[in-house]
């Protein structure tokens, strides 16, 4: 960028000393991309006054570079003109995590298109949890690695440089692990009913000898076996055993 500068400083002069005359008019070179310094030092070796009127934040762009002049290059002028630029930012913007919109729960793809449009935020997602919920919304925000906002913590005091990333942990519906439900006494079909509300399967049934009706059967045994606050993987095929009539230990 130094020697690119220094370049455009060269040809700069020597386009002025071409169209120069005392008292007359000349054209205005172009400013846009020079940075501050140089634009200034060509503008006082031709008797034009550069001043800057607004500086803007652009991601990914250096401080002091030249976005737009007024008048506009070639624009003839005489000397002694104000020539006014603006400028691109050093340091940048902060945005406030206040004013940003509710994340958690909320559909990320949405989100992201409202963070990069709204405050020029990156979103990345960088892993995924179970949850009941549909899949793909937010779970978990981390930003610099520290998680800020959860279902239960929402950092209040934290200001993101604008065109800084926002990491994302989304939800999504499988590899969870549910309670095992007790089957038992249950008639086939509230069993069966029972396993896909918890994401599990109902594998082939093992009848005795009396089961004469599926539907009005019940259930005597299942693996895996209840035990209070055993877990399973969600999708775990379940075998069940059946008998005509409810067994006699069950509570009616």
């Amino acid at each position: 960028m130094a020697v690119l500068s220094l370049i455009l400083i060269f040809l700069i002069n020597i386009w002025l000393k071409q169209y120069t005359r005392h008292g007359q008019k000349v054209q205005l070179p172009n400013f846009v991309d020079l940075q501050l310094t140089d634009a200034r030092r060509v503008a006082q070796e031709n008797n034009f006054q550069l001043i800057v009127t607004d500086s803007v934040h652009i991601v990914g762009k250096h401080g002091s570079i030249i976005l737009n002049q007024n008048p506009e290059a070639a624009f003839e002028v005489k000397e002694g003109r104000k020539v006014y630029v603006t400028v691109t930012k050093h340091a940048a913007e902060m945005v406030d995590i206040k004013s940003l919109p509710v994340l958690y729960g909320k559909n990320y793809e949405r989100k992201k298109r409202e963070l990069a449009i709204g405050h020029e935020i990156k979103s990345v997602v960088v892993g995924s949890v179970y949850d009941i919920g549909p899949e793909g919304h937010i779970m978990q925000v981390i930003f610099e690695n520290d998680t800020i906002i959860t279902r239960k913590k929402r950092v209040r005091n934290l200001e993101i440089p604008r065109g800084g990333t926002l990491k994302f942990i989304l939800s999504k519906q499988s590899g969870g692990r549910v309670e095992i439900p007790d089957l038992v006494c249950q008639s086939y079909q509230a069993a069966k009913f029972l396993l896909s509300g918890y994401k599990l399967r109902a594998g082939e049934a093992n009848a005795d000898a009396t089961v004469e009706d599926f539907d009005e059967a019940y259930v005597y045994k299942q693996l895996p076996a209840f035990n209070e606050g055993e877990r399973v993987p969600m999708g775990t095929e379940f075998i069940l055993f059946l008998t005509q009539d409810m067994p006699a230990e069950c509570d009616n």
